[in-house]
């Protein structure tokens, strides 16, 4: 393992379970302000599903970035195992020892995956932080219809 490629993927994996549920905490608190639908007058219900809407988007973003900064042990493991030593024991209580070639461009390979699970982690950061911002405003400027749909008298606060 590259201990600060696997670091900084493990903390920008912690940073997206929290932005997960977070957001989910947003979506149900959302969700428990939907008003009864009644024919016509549903704009503020229509806006607060928007938000709900841009809520799970971002969701389902960070928990997608969430498994594809995982593959980088899966890659970087297969790419390691096709230049090591495989050791077999035999029933007799021998041990076969195969092994591979060293290929130089198998070792760039691997480099590169962590060079590339450096930058994805990097940038997901910064992604998932543009994104809890941009959901954030979204509930800001939408507070409004979001807690009271239909009006004041109608609140469901």
């Amino acid at each position: 393992v590259n201990p600060p490629v696997a670091e900084r993927v493990e903390a920008v994996q912690d940073c997206l379970v929290e932005a997960v549920g977070a957001l989910r905490g947003v979506e149900a608190w959302i969700a428990t302000m939907v008003p009864v639908i009644e024919d016509g007058n549903n704009f503020g219900a229509e806006v607060q599903q928007a938000v709900l809407a841009t809520m799970k988007e971002k969701r389902q973003k960070a928990r997608g970035s969430y498994d594809i900064l995982g593959e980088w042990h899966w890659q970087r493991g297969n790419a390691l195992e096709k230049f090591t030593q495989e050791v077999t024991e035999l029933s007799n209580g021998e041990r076969k020892v195969k092994s591979f070639t060293f290929v130089p461009d198998f070792l760039r390979f691997v480099v590169q995956l962590d060079a590339k699970a450096w930058f994805d982690a990097c940038d997901t950061a910064a992604a998932t932080r543009d994104d809890i911002v941009g959901a954030l405003d979204a509930l800001d400027k939408n507070m409004k219809k979001v807690t009271e749909p239909k009006g004041a008298h109608d609140a469901h606060v």
